[in-house]
C-alpha cells in the first residue's frame, strides 16, 4: 500500500498531468481558431487580382499560418501520446490505415507531382487506432523530402510475429549523425528551408514505442530514406497466404 507521503506526491503528480491536459487543451483551441480566421483572410485575398509583391507577401504569410497550424496540431497529438496511460486496443487492418492515409493526404502528392506506389501484405495488429498518425507522418516527411516526379514507395510484409513497414523515398536523405536525433523533439536533421515542427517523428516514436515496436531509418540507394517500423502483430492472427496488391496514386489519378 501507498503510505501517505506517497499518496500525496502521487496525487499533486495526476493533478499537473491533468493540469497540462487542460492547458494544451485551451492553448491548441485559442490558436487554431484565430490561425484559421487569418488562412481565411488569405484565401480571399489569394482569389483578388494582386501585383507580384503582395501576392508573394500572401503566400509567405500562408506559409508561416501552415506552420503554426501544423506546429498547433503536432504538440496535441504528442501531449495526447504522453498521456496516454492505457492504449484503446482494437484488431487494426494495416493495408486498410494505409489506404486512408494515402487518400487523405493525395492532394500533397498531386500538388508535388509524386508517384505512391503502395504494396501491401494484410496484417493485422492489435493495438489503437493512434497508430494511423505513426503513417500519417511518415509519409507527410517522405512527401516534404522528396522533388517533383520523384517515387515514394510504402511496402508492408508479415511473418507469423510481426508486422513489417518501410517508406522508401528518393529526397536528399539523411547524413548518418542525424539518424538517431531525428526521432527527437525539435529535430529535423539540418534541413535547411524546409518546413516543419520537429515533433513529427518524434511522434512516430512515441506512439511505436507504445506498441513495443521499433522505428529507424535507413539509406535508400542509390538516394533517399528509408523508415522502417516493426510492429508485433494480433497474436491469434494467422500469416496471411495471399499475395502483396500493389497500387499506385499520383498525379494523374482521377478523383
Amino acid at each position: 500500500m501507498l503510505d501517505k507521503v506517497s499518496l500525496k506526491k502521487y496525487k499533486e503528480l495526476e493533478e499537473n498531468s491533468n493540469m497540462k491536459e487542460l492547458l494544451f487543451d485551451i492553448l491548441s483551441h485559442d490558436l487554431l481558431n484565430p490561425a484559421g480566421i487569418a488562412m481565411n483572410f488569405v484565401e480571399l485575398l489569394n482569389e483578388k487580382e494582386l501585383d507580384g509583391e503582395s501576392r508573394e507577401f500572401t503566400r509567405i504569410i500562408g506559409r508561416n499560418i501552415d506552420k503554426i497550424i501544423e506546429l498547433i496540431n503536432d504538440i496535441k497529438t504528442f501531449s495526447k501520446c504522453l498521456s496516454m496511460k492505457n492504449l484503446d486496443t482494437r484488431e487494426i487492418n494495416i493495408e486498410k490505415v494505409w489506404e486512408n492515409v494515402i487518400d487523405e493526404l493525395e492532394p500533397i502528392i498531386r500538388k508535388k507531382k509524386i508517384k505512391v506506389k503502395l504494396e501491401s501484405e494484410k496484417c493485422i495488429i492489435t493495438g489503437s487506432m493512434i497508430i494511423k498518425e505513426v503513417f500519417v507522418n511518415l509519409l507527410s516527411n517522405a512527401l516534404k523530402y522528396s522533388g517533383p516526379d520523384t517515387n515514394i514507395e510504402v511496402i508492408t510484409k508479415e511473418n507469423h510475429r510481426n508486422c513489417y513497414i518501410e517508406v522508401r523515398d528518393e529526397g536528399s536523405g539523411i547524413e548518418d549523425k542525424y539518424k538517431e536525433s531525428i526521432f527527437e523533439r525539435f529535430t529535423r536533421g539540418d534541413k535547411q528551408g524546409v518546413r516543419g515542427s520537429g515533433l513529427g517523428l518524434a511522434i512516430v516514436k512515441s506512439i511505436v514505442e507504445m506498441h513495443q515496436g521499433k522505428v529507424w531509418v535507413e539509406d535508400n540507394i542509390p538516394r533517399g530514406s528509408i523508415f522502417k517500423v516493426i510492429l508485433p502483430k494480433n497474436e491469434h492472427a494467422k500469416e496471411s497466404k495471399s499475395s502483396p496488391r500493389i497500387s499506385q496514386h499520383n498525379s494523374s489519378r482521377n478523383g
